[in-house]
């Protein structure tokens, strides 16, 4: 092999190296986000109970991190209680309803193959 071909998949080692640090760091300030919204949809819970629309919302905000991360099982069971309680509470026609059911119609039905950089 070519001292140039050696050069040149020295330096393609050093992009994966660094596309890999890049993806490892990513996951771990998406492992971070939900932590966080974990614990804000808990504090909703305890304080408002789960039928408040404070909690639904929260609720929402955590669906959509987990439908940007591919996890449309997830992602749609949560929705669907946010849904369930904003309905119920402000009526079909609130625009945090209307926020909501929209996220939920843009869910897939079928689950997404998770990209292994998510699996948390």
């Amino acid at each position: 092999m070519s001292h140039t071909a050696n050069h040149n998949l020295f330096n393609l080692d050093d992009g994966l190296r660094v596309q890999l640090r890049n993806l490892l760091q990513e996951r771990e300030v998406l492992r971070e986000e939900i932590r966080q919204l974990r614990a804000s949809v808990q504090i909703y819970a305890e304080q408002h109970g789960t039928h408040d629309p404070s909690y639904a919302i929260s609720l929402r905000n955590f669906a959509r991190l987990l439908l940007d991360m591919k996890r449309t099982s997830d992602a749609r069971a949560r929705c669907e209680e946010a849904h369930a309680v904003l309905n119920e509470k402000l009526g079909e026609d609130h625009p945090d309803t209307l926020k909501c059911k929209q996220l939920l119609q843009a869910i897939p039905s079928e689950p997404a193959l998770v990209d292994p950089c998510y699996a948390i």
